[in-house]
């Protein structure tokens, strides 16, 4: 078989085999990340620590948002497949911006931490817990 025609057939099984994938249920979203380990363990070390990997979350949600802007700035050079990417690309990025968000709120919690008021840790604490239980599917 000529090469010509051997690409062919190879792009076209590729093609059947994205479009299959794309038409079967997507696994439900996972959340990865080691910074949120490492505060769920925080009780191990200290404030210090604590704070540290909170700055580098916070760090890291800034540079995702930065490159994300970038390339929505250039966004215009690839018109045909953005308008369906736009979809994802604003999920990616609300997602960082809700880390952020996340990362500026629990600098001042650690600060209620490492204040060592048993009173306003255990408030932030149950209003924390609070707010998480209000955000549950039967919430809405």
């Amino acid at each position: 078989m000529p090469l010509r025609h051997w690409r062919f057939a190879a792009e076209r099984r590729a093609q059947s085999a994205l479009r299959a994938w794309l038409a079967a249920p997507s696994a439900p979203p996972q959340l990865e990340s080691e910074g949120t380990i490492k505060i769920f363990f925080a009780d191990q070390a200290g404030t210090e620590q604590l704070r540290a990997t909170v700055q580098l979350l916070s760090e890291q949600a800034d540079d995702a948002l930065d490159q994300l802007a970038t390339l929505a700035a250039g966004a215009y050079a690839f018109p045909d497949p953005m308008r369906t990417n736009v979809l994802s690309l604003r999920l990616v990025s609300e997602v960082h911006q809700a880390l952020a968000n996340w990362a500026a709120w629990a600098a001042g919690a650690v600060d209620v931490l490492d204040a060592g008021d048993e009173n306003a840790i255990g408030r932030q604490t149950r209003e924390t817990l609070a707010l998480i239980a209000g955000k549950g599917a039967g919430a809405n």
